[in-house]
């Protein structure tokens, strides 16, 4: 689709100029009950040839955005430990635990952060039928 073809072209822009030292993120899924997934599980693979992963989360209600923050968190400290500082991260999307990661690391390390936002929140989710509690804000 036109989401995953943009995130792959920036992804590729990145690789081919010596800018992609590995990629992090989560399989999109729905939340439970709308998925019966509860756990996903990690997923190692190359792309480019780098190192991509693929976090595990947990998918229930009040457990998701947590668990994917704290994934992710640990994994930025664990790529650091082993890789080395790399010149900055990319964030792409708003997406809360990307953005609250990213934040940390700027915190704790010093590593500046830049964020692709594909698209504006105005604009997502519209068509889509949510619940009151989305809809405020």
């Amino acid at each position: 689709d036109a989401a995953r073809k943009l995130e792959t072209g920036f992804v590729d822009g990145f690789a081919a100029h010596g800018r992609c030292a590995g990629l992090l993120g989560f399989f999109p899924a729905t939340t439970f009950p709308r998925n019966p997934t509860v756990l996903f599980p990690a997923r190692s693979w190359r792309y480019r040839g780098g190192g991509a992963w693929t976090l595990p989360f947990v998918n229930l209600p009040l457990l998701k955005l947590p668990s994917r923050t704290l994934v992710l968190i640990l994994a930025l400290v664990a790529w650091l430990a082993r890789h080395g500082r790399p010149q900055a991260l990319c964030v792409y999307s708003a997406h809360t635990p990307f953005l609250l990661a990213a934040w940390l690391m700027r915190r704790l390390a010093g590593l500046p952060y830049y964020v692709i936002v594909p698209d504006l929140p105005a604009f997502m989710d519209v068509g889509m039928k949510r619940s009151a509690l989305h809809s405020c804000g």
